[in-house]
């Protein structure tokens, strides 16, 4: 007797839909997830690990390919969520880690007040407060207005990312140095929100760029 294969394909289609909406946008819902499983390799930063009984959240993971039959290791850059202090830990590429339960939503930022930021959600006009460390190091490129996706976990609110590229307004200009090649010319740059980027020489005080946020690298001039 052959048993019927659509369990396991709901499953699989589940999983490929929580990837896939797991890809933050500024008008994503509030979407609970369940808790998962995943090998190393699977893991994807921004990702909370639940993780020796405390939750870490995936800063960096850069995956290094064995030879022969090794398979590589998997090495995470870890923060942890509660504390903000961060750690190194290596897995095997074959090693699973536990994914934490999430709920997502999207808040508006308000204002930061001593070591907390203050957001509001723009449908119930709840506010929420989360601790400054919430966001790592995207946390120098919040800016007023800007939308943003909470994570909770077990209703508490937990962490904190800012959309993948942000546009800025240049404030200052720093001192063009030009370096041995015409791709390393860059010049620091002060943005809106008092962050420090590298920029372009022809990048001026007054005009608006856009950065990534994960690195703060500059990506283009605003067509606005």
């Amino acid at each position: 007797m052959v048993l019927p294969s659509w369990p396991f394909m709901v499953e699989r289609e589940f999983e490929s839909t929580y990837a896939e909406r797991s890809s933050w946008s500024p008008a994503a819902a509030l979407c609970p997830v369940r808790e998962v499983k995943k090998q190393a390799t699977e893991v994807r930063a921004g990702e909370v690990l639940d993780y020796e009984g405390r939750l870490f959240q995936v800063v960096k993971k850069e995956h290094t390919q064995g030879s022969g039959r090794q398979l590589g290791n998997v090495q995470f850059q870890l923060r942890d969520v509660k504390q903000g202090t961060k750690r190194q830990d290596r897995k095997r590429s074959y090693d699973t880690v536990e994914v934490a339960q999430m709920e997502h939503r999207s808040l508006q930022y308000l204002y930061s007040e001593d070591d907390k930021l203050f957001f509001m959600d723009p449908d119930s006009f709840q506010q929420e407060t989360l601790a400054a460390n919430s966001f790592g190091e995207q946390g120098r490129f919040l800016q007023e207005g800007m939308m943003v996706e909470v994570s909770y976990f077990k209703g508490e609110a937990i962490t904190g990312e800012v959309p993948n590229q942000i546009e800025v307004t240049v404030e200052e200009a720093g001192v063009y140095t030009r370096g041995n090649t015409a791709g390393s010319d860059y010049q620091p740059v002060q943005i809106s929100g008092g962050a420090t980027v590298q920029a372009p020489p022809y990048v001026a005080a007054g005009q608006k760029i856009i950065i990534s946020t994960a690195d703060g690298s500059f990506v283009r001039r605003s067509e606005r």
